[in-house]
């Protein structure tokens, strides 16, 4: 390969289907149980050979990364860690395309740090064992070994420890954002205040889902217990779960990871297009987005 080829990587989209969260345990961590998937959409990083590592941002949501030091992005971090654990001397310049709201619940940074794991191995002719890559990947983060992996996954531990889970249908889904940055740390803060004692309770998985209603029937069996505090952090997300609650009850209404974004996953994609085009109506200040989940 030349340094004037290139290679590109997806990063799609989390969201929590389901969040139990535990107490906090003394290491810092909390005990979680989630049904995590993926969308099609998604940031997206470009990768050549270079002399060394640099990235640039560049999207709609480039400018709001601007002012960061690209040292301390997750991209460069996972770059930067799997150069040293392969023993690679070669670098790449990184140009990551920002599609999606920062600090948005959807795992964009850590989505990202995954792709970037991804797209390295390809672009330095290396390949690290399953259990290494996935241990670098969680010391980068919680939610990027889910993100390496990129499919339905239920996350158990600290977010380290991940078993298969059923596909989804390959549903329609609207994603929702206020346009607020949520931070995860200042709701685990208040979660950690009222919920000190509370064990998260653990979800009795299907072996597939038959169809929608059977999805929905799951999902709703279940819930994500860090909304409350999201909320009280970020009270636009209360706001967006009554409107969607409101305007689409047929649909499946809940809040990704920490927030601040929240979705509703439809039956028909005629339907999703239609939520999609009444909120951004109505609310023009809110970043709307109709795509489709993921399945295997």
């Amino acid at each position: 390969m030349t340094q004037a080829e290139a290679l590109t990587e997806r990063a799609p989209a989390k969201l929590n289907l389901c969040l139990h969260v535990g107490p906090r345990r003394a290491d810092g961590y909390h005990d979680i149980e989630s049904l995590i998937v993926f969308t099609e959409l998604g940031d997206r990083l470009t990768a050549r050979l270079a002399p060394d590592l640099s990235l640039s941002i560049e999207g709609p949501f480039g400018a709001a990364l601007a002012a960061d030091d690209p040292q301390d992005n997750l991209v460069m971090r996972a770059a930067q860690a799997l150069r040293s654990a392969a023993g690679v001397s070669k670098g790449a310049h990184l140009t990551l395309h920002k599609v999606l709201p920062v600090a948005s619940g959807m795992g964009g940074g850590s989505a990202d740090a995954a792709a970037a794991l991804r797209l390295l191995q390809r672009l330095w002719g290396v390949r690290l064992p399953q259990p290494q890559i996935e241990a670098l990947a969680f010391a980068l983060g919680a939610d990027v070994p889910a993100c390496l992996r990129a499919q339905p996954v239920l996350a158990k531990g600290a977010g380290e420890t991940l078993e298969p889970a059923p596909a989804p249908p390959a549903a329609p889904v609207v994603l929702v954002n206020p346009g607020v940055a949520t931070s995860t740390r200042d709701v685990f803060k208040v979660f950690d205040t009222h919920n000190g004692g509370e064990k998260n309770r653990s979800a009795i998985m299907p072996d597939r889902f038959d169809g929608f209603v059977d999805f929905k029937r799951f999902i709703e069996s279940s819930y994500n217990n860090l909304t409350d505090a999201a909320i009280e952090t970020t009270p636009e997300i209360g706001q967006i779960l009554q409107r969607l609650q409101a305007v689409a009850p047929e649909s499946i209404v809940r809040m990704s990871g920490s927030g601040a974004t929240v979705f509703a996953v439809c039956e028909q994609q005629g339907d999703a297009q239609a939520l999609a085009a009444e909120l951004m109506a109505a609310q023009p200040n809110w970043w709307v987005r109709a795509t489709v989940l993921r399945g295997a």
